[in-house]
């Protein structure tokens, strides 16, 4: 295992489209690309203030709820006592067992600027396809150089979305475990009491990463939270926002704003160079194969484009679709209940950062809730990447378990303090200009 200490050779015409395209890493690399990133993210800590301490205590207490069931009680009040203090969360990733090196970096990362000990609360994304590049659907790991993948479910499941999904049965970890032969730690986690009599999917990954992490490093004192940001909107919504007043309620089912919503979501939509939403608030989730289905709004109702899916817009019918899973929020919806709303500091990338950036300008300027929405900062986090392998490719989380370097953690720790922001940057810059073009 390698790291980065020395920034790579750079492309200085994809250095450049990059930045056209997302100027404000431009400006954090003037600002920042000389410090080393263990600092640059603690001056971004330092910053972090609460902005409404009621919708504060709203958002803790439901993040609470939620890890307790999964996690346990100690964990759960651990991390709602750092939120009172420390209220952020890492929002860049997919809900998946941690696999890639750019999870990885993010987190370790995070877990220096704790000092190793605290909670790296990672909200993520469950909305993709267990076939994302991220292969949520199970775990990669190298073997003889080649990548290899170890899937939990078969591939006819391959479309279906990560939300919602059944956890994988003692006869499925098993049948992993065995390709995992070189890994039996990780082996016997998959196949523990506590993973299998989960009721899904998404909170077996909650249970592995959380174990995971220790046996990663057990050198370290944190703990790591993954929790799909589905599930947290999906709570907060049902417990604060169905009720029959409010901003978000408004926002949702107040057909004054609806020409206010449709300026938001059309801000995010031209951020993200996505064209038109295929879904504006809420996903439709089928109900044998777990397949997204983009929902509008059309005259009192939420349909899909077939109008084989189709539900009343009304709060109560809403209520009952998001208890049973038959819908979930969107991205939109996640972030302007999130960041807009309860003002949580959301770290993440090159995409979040710019949207949610400009999405906060025009929450603001449309002077729809007396409380300014700004969050003090944007932390550009995931994308920082330095772990690589001995050929100078991506690593998988796996791969460190059975790493031959016996200073791997002091190794690791020394390019957390040596690796500035612009060597990390600049690790990336393929990657982003390949999504940018």
């Amino acid at each position: 295992m390698i790291f980065f200490k020395n920034s790579p050779l750079i492309d200085v015409e994809q250095k450049d489209f990059i930045f056209s395209k997302r100027p404000f890493l431009n400006v954090l690399s003037k600002k920042y690309g000389d410090m080393p990133i263990k600092q640059y993210v603690l001056e971004h800590f330092k910053n972090i203030r609460i902005r409404n301490t009621l919708r504060q205590t709203e958002l803790i207490e439901c993040v609470e709820n939620l890890v307790s069931q999964r996690l346990g009680e100690s964990v759960s009040k651990e991390l709602a006592e750092q939120l009172k203090k420390y209220y952020w969360a890492s929002s860049a990733d997919h809900h998946n067992i941690l696999n890639t090196n750019l999870p990885l970096s993010s987190n370790l990362l995070f877990d220096k600027a704790l000092e190793h000990k605290g909670c790296i609360l990672v909200l993520s994304c469950a909305s993709i396809s267990q076939n994302n590049e991220d292969f949520p659907r199970g775990v990669l790991f190298h073997r003889d150089g080649e990548t290899q993948h170890a899937a939990f479910f078969p591939s006819k499941n391959r479309n279906s979305i990560v939300y919602g999904f059944r956890p994988f049965t003692e006869k499925e970890a098993n049948a992993v475990s065995n390709e995992l032969s070189t890994f039996p730690a990780f082996a016997r986690l998959l196949q523990s009491e506590d993973v299998l009599n989960s009721n899904s999917f998404c909170t077996q990954v909650t249970k592995i990463n959380y174990k995971f992490w220790n046996l990663l490093f057990p050198q370290t004192k944190s703990h790591l939270i993954y929790l799909e940001f589905e599930e947290l909107v999906t709570q907060l919504l049902i417990k604060h926002h169905l009720g029959g007043s409010g901003v978000i309620y408004n926002l949702i089912f107040d057909s004054k704003n609806e020409a206010i919503l449709s300026r938001l979501i059309r801000v995010m939509e031209q951020s993200m160079r996505q064209g038109n939403a295929a879904a504006e608030i809420f996903w439709g989730i089928s109900d044998e194969k777990k397949y997204r289905i983009p929902l509008k709004k059309i005259n009192g109702f939420l349909k899909s484009d077939d109008s084989s899916f189709c539900i009343k817009f009304t709060p109560s019918a809403i209520l009952t679709a998001l208890k049973e899973k038959k819908i979930m929020p969107t991205m939109f919806l996640v972030f302007l209940v999130l960041n807009l709303y309860y003002g949580l500091n959301c770290f993440g990338g090159i995409n979040q950062t710019q949207y949610l950036t400009e999405l906060q300008t025009e929450y603001d300027k449309l002077e729809i809730d007396n409380v300014k929405s700004s969050s003090d900062i944007f932390l550009y986090n995931y994308g920082l990447s330095f772990i690589y392998n001995s050929n100078g490719g991506d690593t998988y989380a796996l791969d460190l378990l059975n790493d031959e370097n016996n200073n791997l953690w002091n190794d690791m720790q020394l390019a957390l303090n040596e690796t500035t922001f612009n060597d990390a940057l600049s690790g990336a810059f393929p990657l982003y200009y390949s999504l940018l073009s």
